[in-house]
């Protein structure tokens, strides 16, 4: 998520990574907030390098590096996917979507039960 009351550009955040990196022992410790990588949400980004796979969407949903492996092959075809996940309620990639007490959408692993201490509600939510 981003810092609470702050939209950032993708230009912003990217710096923001970048400067990270750097401070953490460069991009040996954090290889996906390297170069080629161009992160739109923290744990999502897309793949820059030149060649087939250019534009390609994958995840990094913790500090082991950008997975690939079930990548989508395009920014559009990933907003098809988050956007089939919303109207069902299935997981898009590794995060699905749920509402937490406030009722505000939060993406998380299918398995978790609680942030902040607030229960997970599976989205969508019927009335």
């Amino acid at each position: 998520m981003l810092p609470e009351g702050e939209l950032l550009s993708l230009l912003e955040f990217r710096a923001i990574r970048m400067e990270v990196a750097a401070d953490v022992d460069g991009f040996a410790v954090h290889p996906w907030q390297s170069e080629p990588w161009m992160p739109f949400q923290p744990a999502t980004g897309i793949d820059l390098r030149p060649g087939r796979y250019h534009g390609r969407v994958g995840i990094a949903p913790n500090s082991d590096g950008a997975d690939f492996c079930q990548a989508w092959p395009s920014l559009g075809a990933y907003l098809t996917a988050v956007a089939g996940s919303l109207e069902r309620g299935t997981a898009a990639g590794v995060w699905k979507p749920f509402l937490p007490g406030d009722g505000e959408l939060w993406w998380s692993a299918p398995d978790d039960l609680e942030v902040n201490g607030e229960p997970l509600r599976p989205a969508p939510a019927t009335a």
